[in-house]
């Protein structure tokens, strides 16, 4: 019995799609290295990087993780970055999956993050768990862009 739930444990973990991060190739490279400059930039409250990753546009779009935290163009954008950086004192993200798809005509690209983070406010610190991100990016010039973000927290059972 011991040995069909273990043989069935690797199976269904094999194929749970997250387990490890997908390894770029060519072109996905600027994409991940994208990724990886804005989850940096929001473990080191870092508002001057972001200038730099994302598509300063009315038409970007980001979701937070709580309620009404809706972000719609760059400058409101920009602004809850930088409130969130005086807010936080300190912040790491320990990725668990990433995932990227790119597009066929190689100008739009799509990621999936399942993270955990941890932050310290003056009021103390802080965990989320299994914290999903979705964003999407499109190739403008010879950089990627972020254009849409989202980010959710599983729905606790009690």
């Amino acid at each position: 019995m011991k040995t069909i739930f273990f043989g069935l444990s690797i199976i269904l973990s094999l194929f749970s799609g997250c387990i490890k991060e997908n390894k770029p190739v060519d072109n996905d490279l600027l994409v991940f290295n994208t990724i990886e400059k804005v989850f940096k930039a929001f473990a080191d409250r870092d508002t001057l990087s972001h200038d730099t990753l994302w598509f300063k546009s009315p038409e970007l779009v980001v979701f937070g993780l709580y309620d009404k935290a809706e972000f719609f163009g760059w400058d409101e954008v920009k602004q809850h970055f930088v409130a969130s950086a005086k807010k936080i004192q300190g912040a790491h993200f320990s990725i668990k999956c990433k995932e990227i798809r790119m597009s066929a005509s190689k100008t739009t690209a799509w990621f999936a993050v399942i993270a955990d983070q941890e932050y310290q406010t003056p009021e103390g610190v802080f965990e989320n768990n299994n914290i999903r991100y979705t964003g999407i990016l499109e190739k403008k010039g010879s950089r990627w862009l972020i254009v849409q973000f989202h980010g959710s927290l599983p729905k606790l059972v009690n």
